[in-house]
């Protein structure tokens, strides 16, 4: 039996029409993925802090909340001391989630800004910061172990104590894909003179 008259020309139809669903669908992944940036990763960090009297000083807890805004997973780095390094030399972040503390600058006068991030004369760390690991609970043997899921926050947490004083707490966060990924908040802390 042979096929109708028709059927070959249906066929180019339905082979034009195969060729248009597949460049429309790549042109959308080429928007979605590559304008728009959705294979970008992207998280927020949220710090709040709270002290309470201990034995003559404070202790002062720092409660961190990271949360991945991007659409594909994000991984913190595997490797700690260092995790990150500036090729200039100004800063070494020992972890991929590091909490840096360090006292205020004496000396500033009213206008001046209180942020001492790294310059030539400036290195970060310095000897008297504070340095902690958030992300100690997901490492092993000195590799950090941890991702999250597009929409999906983590809580971490570390406690301190620190002297009466005004501080900079800095959290940084270094991603697993290079160099690109660097996420840092400053949060600024003044602990009250213990009753």
């Amino acid at each position: 039996m042979n096929d109708p008259v028709w059927l070959p020309y249906l066929q180019g139809i339905e082979s034009l029409f195969t060729a248009a669903a597949l460049l429309a669908g790549g042109i959308w992944a080429w928007y979605r993925f590559g304008l728009s940036r959705e294979r970008e990763t992207a998280i927020t960090i949220d710090t709040v802090c709270a002290s309470t009297p201990y034995e003559g000083n404070h202790l002062v807890t720092f409660s961190v909340s990271l949360e991945n805004k991007g659409s594909v997973r994000v991984g913190a780095r595997r490797v700690c001391r260092p995790a990150y390094a500036y090729t200039d030399a100004l800063e070494d972040v020992p972890f991929a989630g590091t909490l840096s503390i360090r006292r205020a600058r004496a000396g500033v006068r009213a206008g001046q800004e209180l942020r001492s991030w790294p310059t030539p004369e400036r290195r970060n760390p310095r000897q008297d910061d504070l340095e902690f690991d958030l992300l100690a609970d997901y490492g092993v043997d000195g590799v950090t172990d941890f991702w999250m899921e597009p929409g999906e926050t983590y809580g971490l947490a570390t406690a301190v104590v620190l002297q009466s004083g005004a501080y900079e707490a800095t959290v940084t966060f270094i991603g697993d894909r290079g160099p690109e990924e660097f996420w840092r908040r400053v949060l600024f802390v003044s602990v009250p003179v213990a009753n």
